[in-house]
């Protein structure tokens, strides 16, 4: 466990305390063996600065009670330190998926929603600014009314991995919990609402992936492609996550319903069939190349050269500058979610209920029983979230304002947004 009382700022003379950590059970100890030695554990924490370090989470946050605690563990252990955050009133970013199950991650959301305190859900390619520039280029009518969003990523051949809790579903593994969460926030954005309803199937390629016993950081692992040549020197663990899945949405928006299709998983693109977002529209489409970051261009007429539509440097000022780009958006959530906590001006940010809508929908898609109605749909969300973006931060959900008076408040708050962003450091940070 690591804590900290200075990593994100807030005023001149506060601090926020932070609590950062990784627990384990038995079922976890042949993944992260070195997780319980207080060594490695002073090791990190002498590399990032912090100053408190102990192996024992729940001792940690019963003693110092810090504002935040940030839940990074694989989704299957992530129930227990909210349930120790809930217990001491201490506000809850989490990463995604929220947890392993729909009805656990309902679960959660009613623990944090009934003890009164923010919580965070960090789906946060939603920030980058390519997915904000087409959110804004939709509700300009850059394509006139939004019709259709088709989305399609191949990622070549099938690829060996080396086993870990990503490789099981039951311990929060597959590409439907870890890459659909980014998906449907920032479809949501584009769209301008919520999603509603939605059906699919998922695939899975692999049976078995090699054990490589001093790979300790999942981050290199995912990196580490492997040979059937290779992959058979190391002993073998059952695979039972996705790597695949055809899933189709439909979300709310200003003019309506949108239909969503999203195609991902292993295959050879054809020469025309660039991975990215096609956004057709009753006056031309958007086409956003690339994955979770975009390069975007518009056609208006049939046999029309796409003409760029360059991202807006204001939008790429809005993002913190504090390292890479992974970094960066989740330091831009961090910035909403302490803003919101400290009374002042906030964008939205997901919660816990986008974190138990989105496993719902990861279950419908999984089970490929066919459609169904999300719990708690919203269809007017789309302006109770325009109405959220204002620059108190604190307008009621059933207090829907109007266009100019969004876009008055958009503007204040990207200009203390990014005032503070080109400093370097995190601004501030979200909803409930």
């Amino acid at each position: 466990m690591l804590s900290n009382r200075a990593r994100i700022p807030q005023r001149e003379t506060e601090e926020l305390s932070v609590a950062v950590g990784v627990t384990c059970n038995a079922q976890f100890a042949p993944i992260l063996p070195l997780a319980f030695l207080l060594s490695v554990v002073r090791q990190v924490a002498d590399r990032l600065g912090v100053p408190d370090v102990s192996t024992d989470w729940r001792e940690t946050i019963e003693r110092l009670r810090p504002d935040i605690v940030a839940i990074a563990t694989p989704a299957a252990l992530r129930g227990p330190v909210v349930e120790a955050a809930v217990a001491v009133g201490v506000h809850v970013l989490c990463e995604k998926p929220l947890a392993v199950t729909g009805e656990e991650a309902g679960r959660l959301y009613g623990l944090v929603k009934d003890a009164g305190i923010k919580h965070a859900y960090a789906a946060t390619h939603r920030y980058g600014p390519s997915t904000q520039w087409l959110a804004e280029l939709v509700r300009d009518s850059a394509i006139g009314t939004l019709d259709e969003i088709v989305s399609t990523v191949r990622t070549g051949p099938v690829s060996i991995l080396p086993w870990s809790w990503a490789s099981r579903v039951a311990d929060g593994g597959g590409l439907l919990n870890n890459g659909l969460p980014h998906a449907l926030g920032i479809l949501s954005d584009i769209a301008g609402g919520e999603l509603l309803r939605v059906t699919g199937t998922a695939r899975g390629h692999l049976d078995h992936a090699p054990v490589v016993s001093d790979l300790h950081d999942f981050r290199e692992g995912r990196h580490l492609r492997l040979t059937p040549e290779e992959a058979a020197r190391y002993a073998q663990r059952p695979v039972d996550a996705d790597d695949a899945f055809t899933a189709i949405m439909e979300f709310a928006t200003p003019n309506g319903r949108v239909t969503a299709t999203s195609v991902v998983g292993p295959g050879l693109p054809v020469a025309d069939e660039a991975a990215g977002f096609r956004l057709y529209g009753s006056g031309g489409t958007l086409i956003a190349r690339g994955v979770l970051d975009y390069d975007v261009s518009r056609i208006r007429a049939f046999g029309e050269a796409p003409e760029p539509l360059p991202v807006p440097q204001r939008l790429l000022d809005e993002l913190p500058n504090v390292g890479d780009n992974v970094q960066n958006k989740w330091c831009a959530l961090a910035r909403d979610f302490v803003a919101d906590i400290r009374g002042e001006a906030f964008r939205p940010y997901l919660t816990f209920r986008d974190g138990w809508r989105y496993q719902v929908a990861v279950d419908t898609i999984r089970s490929g029983q066919g459609w169904r109605d999300l719990p708690g749909s919203d269809e007017r969300r789309h302006v109770q979230v325009l109405a959220r973006r204002t620059p108190a931060g604190r307008v009621g959900m059933d207090q829907p304002r109007s266009a100019s008076e969004w876009r008055h408040g958009e503007a204040r708050y990207r200009a203390s947004a990014s005032a503070v962003s080109r400093k370097g450091r995190p601004t501030s940070p979200a909803p409930s």
